[in-house]
């Protein structure tokens, strides 16, 4: 029986608006498991792979946690077989415990686990801001990481965050600090 427009259940406009997010977060949620499958299937396959976790406060002051993750892939389509490395981020998620090594190194663990990373063997380095909890050499991340999974791989401190440190010294100093100061200065003028 086909289904027209005589038989569909009259619904109220709130209730269709409801009914349409929900569905179009569903579809949302199946494309981001297709998508993450895909990855990961490559991501297990590869020869070698690093990932690079970062961690960020939202509006409500909650900790976020984000992971990218980089391997190799080997494409074999075409005459000249090339092996190329891929990015992705495959796990964006809440830090909910206290942000201390421990929790940091399980939050990691069970993140990429639960996305379906099985190639713990192949992990060759990682990437992170250059914190103590993260760096530690005693008792940070990167030193339970290397416990737990390789005794030896590489961890790099993030150049995107020693960037930013850099930019934020150099926008404190001299001729820069005062332009900007008056800027803001000249906006709050104008906009009083």
């Amino acid at each position: 029986m086909m289904c027209t427009a005589s038989h569909r259940p009259r619904i109220g406009n709130s209730a269709r608006k409801r009914n349409m997010s929900s569905l179009d977060d569903e579809v949302l949620e199946m494309m981001a498991h297709f998508t993450r499958k895909k990855i990961v299937d490559k991501l297990n396959g590869s020869p070698a792979w690093t990932f690079l976790a970062d961690e960020t406060q939202d509006i409500r002051k909650l900790s976020q946690h984000a992971m990218i993750v980089r391997f190799l892939e080997r494409d074999d389509s075409n005459a000249n077989p090339q092996t190329d490395v891929t990015e992705a981020m495959i796990v964006c998620r809440p830090l909910r415990d206290a942000a201390n090594a421990a929790n940091i190194t399980d939050h990691i663990v069970d993140s990429l686990t639960t996305a379906g990373i099985s190639a713990w063997d192949r992990l060759v380095g990682c990437c992170t801001d250059g914190c103590n909890t993260m760096q530690g050499h005693f008792n940070g991340v990167r030193v339970r990481i290397a416990a737990r999974f390789c005794s030896y791989f590489l961890w790099v401190w993030c150049r995107a965050h020693c960037m930013n440190l850099a930019l934020v010294d150099a926008a404190n100093e001299g001729a820069i600090a005062l332009s900007r100061d008056l800027v803001q200065q000249t906006f709050a003028w104008f906009y009083k």
